[in-house]
């Protein structure tokens, strides 16, 4: 139990604030809600350093969104493309799911840890998961997967996502050595219920505080409230390491590279693409009002309009059924025509112009969060591709996932052992762990036939070893399974050299 804490500890603590402002701003345009950006750049005028903190992402220092939102509400538009980039990062990784294996050894034990897994990977939905951990460690920068287990629940290890503006990571030579998980149970006036879990090696630590909004507080027991009563304060996982792993987006992290807690966490694809999200909203939000004041006005004499008249109220009004007057006070001439009184306004909407400078910028903002502009359909000419033309046109997109895909298959690889551990240990699953290897599949890989032919030709060559052919296949299998691979294709093919034979 973490009883050992400060009570008039500030929560999250001050020396986190830099970076858990940047995972709120973040989070702001990941919500794509208006209201909530303008909200979070509201702050940067109540929040000492705050403002200096948020015009690094701009050098005007005239934020559109912090503005204030109220009274231009109408003509302030969201483009919410923060939330395309995340979810197209997570699809770029996750349309397919990771090939998830133990190391094979020909035992029995190692086909029920086989078949075990899968049920845990299945059952647990770990697929769906997933895919909601990806989205968000691509506009946080981050993601922490922990494994829980409840036998009233459910009967496997239940995967867990945690988002990092709910944890304080500790790493030691960019490895994770200890995690505290948080997050408010319930705000009642001033009084806030906070639970803590703190993760280290080999043991979970599980604790409960009731302070206000700005203090931590002072723990109380875990039966005092019904979400937490029955938690057991420490608990023993048999694990060597955490029972939580974290998975970053990209590194290096630009913003916090000098930052002795902030330089091992993951860079969001935000960074650096905040002014021109802004922008972009900037851009739409004015076409929106050229849209407004390109509505057309008439101008009219007042004798045009009917005074309406109530007990409380006198006011000219027009007939619905007409179209709209603006009453003006004009002199009219004695011998003018109702053409000479009525004047058409209409002002032009600039729309190509808008969406010129709008396209612009998205381009920029994808190339910036590491894609290429077609992946999100733009600059497709609509003619058919082949797998080869496909992978060129969107080389950096694919350049990005790869670096992305590493990060998630050594997390994946742990993630699996840990479960396994777990699962083994409390419930019951007749197996001892094994080593697992993750296969990050590619969903925008060029098309199979293309690569066998390619094969074919280098082999009728004779310019191509078995191994090589492997591994043109197999680009993400280790050398033991390529290996293995060629040892299986020499016995089928009877070249294998039997052991002894010289």
């Amino acid at each position: 139990m973490l009883t050992l804490i400060d009570p008039k500890t500030t929560w999250p603590p001050p020396q986190w604030n830099n970076i858990y402002r940047l995972y709120a701003l973040h989070d702001a345009w990941f919500s794509g809600d208006a209201n909530r950006l303008a909200a979070c750049y509201a702050q940067a005028v109540t929040i000492p350093n705050f403002e200096q903190f948020f015009n690094a992402f701009r050098t005007d220092n005239d934020h559109f969104w912090g503005r204030g939102l109220a009274a231009r509400r109408r003509t302030m538009l969201h483009v919410p493309v923060a939330g395309d980039i995340a979810a197209t990062s997570a699809a770029l990784l996750f349309s397919e799911p990771p090939k998830i294996k133990v190391q094979d050894d020909g035992s029995l034990n190692a086909r029920k840890a086989q078949a075990r897994l899968d049920t845990i990977i299945t059952e647990g939905h770990w697929r769906s998961k997933l895919i909601e951990a990806a989205e968000a460690c691509a506009a946080l920068g981050g993601i922490f997967l922990k494994i829980n287990w409840d036998k009233t629940l459910a009967s496997i290890p239940i995967l867990s996502v945690v988002q990092p503006d709910q944890a304080l990571p500790e790493f030691s030579h960019g490895i994770l050595t200890a995690v505290t998980f948080w997050r408010v149970l319930d705000e009642a006036g001033d009084k806030v219920w906070r639970l803590l879990e703190r993760h280290e090696p080999g043991r979970i630590l599980t604790s409960l505080f009731l302070g206000t909004g700005a203090q931590l507080g002072t723990p109380v027991d875990l039966d005092s409230r019904d979400e937490t009563a029955g938690m057991l304060p420490e608990v023993d996982t048999g694990l060597s390491g955490l029972a939580a792993v974290y998975v970053p987006n990209v590194r290096p992290n630009r913003w916090f590279r000098n930052d002795p807690r902030g330089k091992d966490l993951g860079q969001s694809d935000y960074l650096g693409a905040e002014g021109l999200m802004e922008s972009l909203d900037e851009t739409y939000s004015s076409l929106m009002r050229d849209i407004q004041l390109g509505k057309a006005r008439i101008i009219a004499p007042r004798r045009f309009f009917q005074l309406m008249t109530s007990d409380d109220n006198k006011s000219l009004a027009f007939d619905l059924d007409r179209e709209a007057y603006v009453a003006f006070e004009v002199m009219e001439s004695p011998n003018s025509t109702l053409n000479d009184n009525i004047k058409l306004t209409q002002f032009e909407i600039r729309a190509e112009q808008h969406l010129t400078v709008a396209l612009e910028l998205l381009k920029r903002i994808y190339q910036t969060a590491g894609y290429s502009p077609q992946t999100f359909g733009l600059d497709i000419t609509g003619q058919a591709e082949s797998g080869t033309a496909l992978m060129i046109r969107e080389r950096k997109s694919l350049m990005t996932a790869a670096k992305k895909a590493e990060h998630w298959r050594v997390a994946l690889e742990r993630l699996a052992f840990i479960a396994q551990a777990i699962d083994a240990k409390y419930l019951g699953g007749g197996f001892t762990p094994v080593p697992v290897s993750v296969e990050m599949q590619d969903s925008v890989r060029g098309e199979l036939s293309q690569v066998a032919q390619s094969i074919e030709l280098l082999s009728r060559a004779g310019a191509v070893s078995k191994e090589t052919m492997v591994r043109l296949l197999h680009p993400d299998w280790t050398h033991d399974q390529v290996e293995s691979e060629v040892r299986r294709i020499l016995e089928e093919s009877g070249l294998a050299v039997p052991t002894g034979e010289f």
